[in-house]
């Protein structure tokens, strides 16, 4: 019989064991078996403990593997519930689930995250393209514009623009942004009148004035989807063409924060050999 030693009292939490457990589980619904893709879930994990953002996510899809059941799994709650904001497809093709990600074909397929927000002046959303936006038009990589007016949504080809919106205050870059470009995109807002979009951890554009909307969304009932947006009573609609390699949701971010998320995830695509 093997030596057995017992520890009783003791907070392992900052090490992160918690998280690996949670990633290990995630691994195991997901049926991640090949040793590579296992290896960057586990760095990620442990990056973003690291990092201190594991704490300030809600919902983290990492696009692992090639099929919906990997796919459709929250890291950060691995159950398969509405609750634990799980993913369900619908409008799939032969090619949405693949290695490079999940991808959507801009006019049927969508994912609903069953995150619903009511406070949205401590949020931030974000997604990983592995391949460049330039496809289609008016469509959306995140988004939800809910029953009240009130808008969500983040995509690198919306009328031929880069956008980010949280809340009525809505943000645009130029229309001659690169379209072509693959990373990190993320929209954070961190007041009642402060939003920014940031495009591999740098700022591509802030709105303080614009931003005049009240800071609640008592009355949605509307869920974020990706891949798309919805609009009054779930609709689902502004269908985008885009393969996503990683998105987020949760609370907002400071500066140091984005750059670490970056770099984490930038990490982790590398590791899948699709940076």
């Amino acid at each position: 019989m093997g030596l057995q030693i017992i520890i009783k009292g003791t907070d392992f939490s900052a090490l992160g064991l918690g998280k690996v457990i949670t990633a290990n589980k995630f691994m195991e619904l997901a049926a991640i078996t090949e040793t590579i893709q296992k290896d960057a879930l586990n760095a990620l994990v442990l990056d973003m403990v690291n990092y201190g953002l594991w704490d300030k996510m809600t919902a983290i899809y990492p696009f692992v593997g090639d099929t919906s059941t990997a796919h459709k799994f929250n890291l950060k709650d691995p159950r398969d519930l509405d609750e634990a904001y799980r993913l369900t497809f619908a409008g799939e093709v032969s090619d949405t689930y693949s290695a490079a990600g999940f991808k959507t074909n801009g006019t049927t397929t969508t994912a609903n995250t069953w995150i619903a927000p009511k406070v949205i002046d401590n949020v931030h959303l974000s997604y990983y393209n592995t391949v460049p936006e330039t496809s289609g038009t008016n469509g959306l990589a995140m988004g939800l514009v809910s029953n009240v007016s009130h808008a969500i949504y983040l995509g690198r080809n919306f009328n031929s623009r880069t956008v980010g919106a949280i809340s009525t205050g809505a943000l645009t870059t130029d229309t001659a942004y690169d379209r072509t470009k693959t990373g990190l995109l993320l929209a954070n807002r961190t007041a009642t009148t402060n939003i920014s979009l940031y495009d591999a951890g740098v700022s591509i554009g802030t709105s303080i004035a614009a931003v005049t909307s009240p800071s609640t969304m008592a009355n949605n009932v509307n869920t974020l989807r990706i891949g798309s947006a919805t609009s009054s009573n779930n609709t689902v609609n502004y269908f985008g063409t885009v393969t996503l390699g990683f998105a987020s949701y949760g609370v907002a971010l400071t500066m140091k924060n984005i750059v670490d998320l970056n770099t984490a995830v930038f990490t982790f695509q590398s590791a899948l050999g699709r940076a």
